[in-house]
């Protein structure tokens, strides 16, 4: 009898680390959509207006991003959520690194925003200026601490138990 309830808590752990991979796999997928909209919109505009700002005495210029801008707003969403979703597969299929790679991602994102919040100054206010948009980044940043610390903490307990642990190869 003993044995039969240790069974079905490893199978509740095993339940649980699935859904893990799922939520892992939903999200890292929500990622790509906003780069996939940004790269589809400068790929319509630049259709649309690249032959009047061609002409000699266009009125107005295209903007142009750099090649940094494309590699922070697509690139690295791109390959942190190809990561997620090896990291998922992993997870599913009981892998040890998959289990080390969720805490890597755990963690990384929790000290990201401390070390924001830690090191960040805003920028003084101008003389007469009502709104300044800078002063907002420490509110998301905050934000975004209370949001990943308390799955973070989660992660770290499921993925370190010694009865999960053992379940991985």
């Amino acid at each position: 009898m003993n044995q039969s309830f240790r069974d079905s808590r490893g199978s509740t752990t095993s339940a649980k680390i699935v859904v893990v991979a799922g939520i892992q796999f939903v999200v890292s997928a929500l990622v790509w959509i906003p780069s996939a909209l940004l790269l589809y919109d400068d790929a319509i505009m630049y259709h649309r207006y690249s032959a009047a700002a061609a002409a000699p005495n266009a009125l107005f210029i295209l903007p142009t991003r750099s090649h940094e801008y494309y590699v922070v707003a697509i690139g690295v969403p791109l390959c942190l959520s190809l990561l997620g979703v090896v990291t998922g597969r992993g997870l599913l299929r009981m892998r040890n690194w998959a289990r080390r790679i969720t805490l890597y991602m755990a963690t990384v994102p929790v000290c990201g925003c401390a070390l924001f919040l830690r090191l960040y100054h805003s920028k003084p206010v101008p003389e007469g200026a009502i709104f300044v948009i800078g002063d907002f980044l420490p509110l998301i940043a905050w934000a975004f601490l209370v949001v990943l610390l308390p799955v973070s903490v989660w992660w770290w307990i499921l993925f370190t138990r010694t009865t999960v642990r053992s379940q991985f190869r």
